[in-house]
């Protein structure tokens, strides 16, 4: 006679997670009985196989073939890596201890990318994206292999940039003098939005717990809500530098004269320092800041090695 209990084999603590499509039922990826996350490319999905009294995971690929589910996470993290290449190996080294810090973050995409590619990095050194009907997950494109990049931005942002070096404990002169710390910064900050994203939105509480919340609808509401507060409301610091460097910024500025001069901000290049410092301060992007400062702190010894 079988008695009830006894430990769970360790098969059946695995959680797959799935989504409804408009095609059906869609398994986006595993949650691992130490509860890492690990998400599936479009068409894998998990399964068990005997091998003696034991159950072993496997994954299924999208071409229809097996392979175990230890071998599966070796290929991703090879799969990683070739991300960085080309880059400075630093940025791979950082990302790779952050998925062991929050395994949340499995489910970002990350793209290297550059201004001729993507002109919104022409006064940034990256920017994320919400997930969308294209990609299910939220990723980031970041400048990683033109280091001669930050050392326009120590110019051309340079208000962000004094708060990173004060945010990281170090002087602006020292930044000036090592602008690949930037880079790092600027690479960690554009996580620390998915990472927040993630964890408090897509994975929070009432995503769980309410069939209803669409977490990108209000993600995407929460920061309009922050955006509008700006000296020039719904722009980024990115878009005020383009307004200013096209001229377009001067004539905004004489159209609201009177409202600028009664905030105390006395021109178009005054207007752009003040909106950066304004931008800098809104509660989504100190989230980010904060989390770029955290992990360098922490593994500050990966820059000067």
């Amino acid at each position: 006679m079988k008695i009830p209990g006894g430990p769970v084999p360790e098969w059946q603590l695995f959680e797959p997670q799935i989504k409804k499509t408009e095609t059906g039922i869609e398994e986006t990826g595993v949650i691992t009985p130490d509860g890492q996350y690990f998400p599936f490319d479009h068409g894998e999905s998990i399964a068990f196989i005997r091998e003696g009294n034991q159950r072993k995971p496997v994954i299924k690929l999208s071409d229809g073939t097996e392979v175990s589910f230890e071998a599966w996470k070796i290929r991703r993290r090879e799969d990683l890596k070739k991300l960085f290449e080309g880059a400075d190996p630093k940025y791979g080294e950082l990302y790779l201890r952050l998925l062991e810090d929050f395994p949340e973050l499995e489910q970002l995409s990350v793209k290297a990318g550059t201004k001729e590619q993507y002109p919104t990095l022409e006064f940034t050194g990256g920017f994320w994206k919400r997930p969308d009907s294209q990609n299910p997950n939220p990723k980031i494109i970041v400048e990683m292999e033109n280091q001669a990049h930050y050392q326009d931005l120590l110019r051309d942002r340079e208000e962000s940039a004094r708060e990173a070096a004060a945010l990281l404990g170090i002087s602006f002169e020292e930044l000036l003098k090592n602008p690949e710390i930037l880079g790092k910064f600027i690479f960690l900050h554009e996580i620390g939005h998915a990472q927040d994203y993630l964890a408090n939105f897509q994975n929070g509480e009432k995503a769980k717990n309410d069939p209803n919340f669409d977490p990108v609808s209000e993600n995407l509401d929460k920061r309009k809500e922050e955006m509008v507060t700006l000296p020039v409301p719904g722009e980024n610091p990115v878009g005020v530098k383009k307004m200013y460097k096209e001229g377009r910024l001067t004539s905004y500025f004489e159209k609201y004269k009177e409202y600028y001069l009664s905030k105390g901000i006395t021109s178009p290049e005054d207007l752009v320092k003040k909106h950066e410092l304004a931008y800098r301060n809104l509660p989504s992007e100190k989230y980010a800041d904060q989390f770029a400062a955290d992990v360098l702190k922490k593994y500050w010894s990966i820059l000067v090695s």
